[in-house]
């Protein structure tokens, strides 16, 4: 049996699947919300002995660079060790990797129905490089590098680098968020954390108003999903206005990643906003914001865009690495 686990921020799932001659069947799998833990060491010891685990093989995806199985989580205080989580969990043969390499995993064995078009491109290539996405707390992301023969998945920190605003608006909330950070990446304006930060700069800025109810729910519920679900179904003036910059600044990165890796096969989404908004990436903000990119426009013109179908992408992906398929 093999225990896969993609941590993140926010939550964390783990699972255990079994490796049969049609491919990975997952047998039972639980999320945890990590802050509740104070390591992922402790979390995978509380999984593995309440299921009175066998394990063979294990690999968790960690929303962190890797260097020699050694880690420290971006947006959660964790100090990550798979030589512990090792001894911890009673597995000889266990591995971390970077997040975005376990989703890599996943979209290279992905069934057609786990995934669809947000724009079909003009001249998709097949066989050439691929790039990834993953909105959720953070921004990760990736690159799938075609080299004639197969795929080799480069897992990058590019949701660190420098953000670029574009307009007067963006060049507002730049010099807003360079008061509250030192440094003002893509992740901190296109993820979970960038669009609290959006909205908030809204506020505090004068773009738009608080409302009473909003701040009601902000008490007991998840902010993004607050905000995110106030756009969308309520139409509530400031959230959408924090909503549609989120999905500007992704669209643009977006693009981006098509220029860095000349990913012509398409770039695949994941991550967990994006899903729950798929008529907000096949809308125009979204479409004109990955195509803008001047002389080059023709490079994102013809590749398409997808969104990934799947909350268990991760996990799986993570279990495709550890069985070796």
């Amino acid at each position: 049996m093999i225990l896969a686990g993609d941590a993140g921020a926010s939550k964390t799932e783990l699972a255990v699947f079994e490796k049969q001659d049609t491919g990975l069947n997952k047998i039972c799998f639980e999320i945890f919300k990590s802050k509740e833990y104070e390591s992922l060491e402790s979390m995978v010891y509380e999984f593995v002995r309440k299921n009175k685990l066998n394990l063979e093989k294990a690999c968790i995806g960690i929303p962190a660079p890797v260097i020699d199985g050694k880690a420290k989580a971006t947006n959660i205080n964790w100090d990550i060790d798979a030589e512990k989580i090792s001894k911890i969990a009673g597995i000889n043969n266990l591995k971390i990797v970077n997040d975005l390499e376990a989703l890599s995993a996943y979209v290279i064995k992905m069934p057609e129905d786990k995934f669809f078009a947000v724009y079909n491109g003009k001249d998709k290539r097949e066989l050439c490089n691929k790039a990834i996405l993953a909105p959720g707390t953070g921004l990760g992301q990736a690159a799938l590098i075609f080299n004639g023969k197969k795929y080799i998945t480069l897992t990058t920190e590019g949701g660190h680098t420098d953000f670029a605003p574009v307009n007067e608006i963006e060049i507002e909330m730049l010099k807003y968020l360079l008061k509250k950070y030192d440094h003002v990446s893509y992740e901190k304006v296109a993820s979970g954390i960038g669009l609290l930060s959006i909205y908030d700069f809204l506020i505090e800025s004068g773009f738009g108003k608080s409302d009473d109810s909003i701040e009601q729910r902000f008490l007991i519920e998840d902010k993004a999903k607050v905000i995110t679900d106030e756009a969308v179904n309520n139409f509530n003036p400031v959230c959408k206005k924090a909503l549609d910059i989120f999905i500007s600044v992704l669209g643009r990165q977006t693009g981006n990643m098509v220029l860095n890796y000349n990913a012509v096969s398409g770039v695949y989404i994941g991550g967990g906003i994006p899903i729950k908004i798929p008529e907000m990436f096949k809308g125009k903000i979204f479409l004109k914001s990955y195509l803008d990119k001047g002389k080059l426009g023709y490079m994102p013109e013809a590749a398409p865009v997808y969104l990934i179908n799947d909350i268990s992408a991760g996990t799986f992906g993570a279990a495709v690495i550890a069985s070796g398929m």
